[in-house]
């Protein structure tokens, strides 16, 4: 038989109650992943305003000890009358590089680029430099910032060529400027961004500080990236931040809100399918119940019906008893008539 229509009413009800917070647990949980990944380009487009400033800041930085190295030297020419002479070489480099105490080493070269004197003792200067690069410099602005290799001092460095004496001979200063010397301007920024920083010069060639990256792996899209100019010197500063490690926490963040929201719609909907079992087997409970007591009123209008049909066989043996009882009474009487 069929459920009794409030408790169908009920249950159809309660489906459609469970239906309606299925999707909108669904709905959120869509909302929630959109919003997450919103979060994500907003994180990375952060990130890049970030970098942008920390270049900028990172070129002033380099820019203004590059102007302090350059300005060194002219007052330093100006003591020595701009007359600097092959006796006076080793004391102007010593005095030099007591004044710019973040350089690596002070090279004295010729017009050849051969190294003449250092600052501090090397055993084997060498510096790679082109010839055509210093002649430029007589002809310019009299100095230069250039990115050389520098073996002796343990490979590609930051070097401010200057003009020190323009008639012959010629000399030249190069202040070598390592990672060391200039990390130690920006210390407290290194440490807060762990970013990369990568300097290139107006021939491309680089220097890497803050990081362990090789050749040009940096320039992928593993990477964020940006980069600015110094202002006085034809050197780009770039820096890099690994983009994993930026999106690090918003990964954790991302996986526990998702794993959260799946977990709530997996209690939510549990609690439906159980409360849809408890009133479907209520409703087959309530069916069986109904059916039990139509079977007790059947059960009782038969054996109404058969107690009235004993009784109808019963009058009617009765009746007949009678009838046999006046047929006996009346041949007795007539058989005592006769007699």
């Amino acid at each position: 038989m069929n459920s009794p229509p409030t408790k169908r009413v009920r249950y159809r009800r309660f489906s459609f109650l469970a239906f309606s917070v299925l999707i909108a647990i669904l709905a959120i949980f869509v909302l929630t992943v959109l919003l997450i990944f919103s979060q994500r380009e907003s994180l990375l487009e952060g990130t890049n305003v970030s970098l942008l400033y920390d270049a900028t800041l990172i070129s002033r930085s380099y820019d203004a000890g590059l102007r302090v190295a350059d300005l060194a030297v002219d007052n330093l020419l100006t003591e020595f009358q701009n007359n600097l002479i092959p006796e006076e070489e080793q004391r102007f480099l010593t005095a030099l590089a007591f004044q710019i105490p973040e350089a690596e080493n002070l090279y004295l070269l010729d017009s050849e680029g051969s190294i003449l004197s250092t600052a501090y003792k090397r055993l084997n200067p060498e510096l790679i430099v082109d010839s055509d690069d210093l002649s430029r410099l007589l002809q310019g602005a009299q100095s230069d910032c250039l990115i050389l290799q520098v073996p002796s001092e343990g490979g590609n460095l930051l070097v401010l060529l200057k003009v020190l004496r323009s008639d012959l001979p010629v000399r030249y200063a190069a202040i070598l400027f390592s990672g060391k010397g200039l990390q130690g301007r920006l210390t407290a920024l290194l440490s807060r961004t762990g970013s990369i920083i990568v300097l290139r010069d107006k021939r491309g060639e680089s220097f890497l500080l803050g990081g362990t990256v090789v050749g040009e792996e940096c320039y992928t899209d593993r990477y964020l990236s940006a980069s600015t100019k110094l202002s006085t010197w034809p050197v780009t500063v770039s820096l890099f931040l690994d983009r994993e490690e930026v999106l690090r926490e918003w990964k954790t963040r991302a996986i526990f809100q998702i794993v959260s929201i799946l977990l709530f719609m997996v209690v939510v909907a549990g609690m439906f399918v159980f409360g849809l079992v408890l009133l479907k087997r209520a409703a087959q409970a309530d069916i069986l119940k109904r059916e039990l007591e139509v079977n007790e009123v059947l059960f009782k209008e038969v054996n109404h019906r058969v107690k009235n049909n004993l009784s109808i066989v019963q009058s009617v043996l009765s009746l007949a008893a009678d009838r046999r009882s006046e047929e006996r009474r009346v041949g007795k009487e007539c058989r005592s008539r006769w007699a």
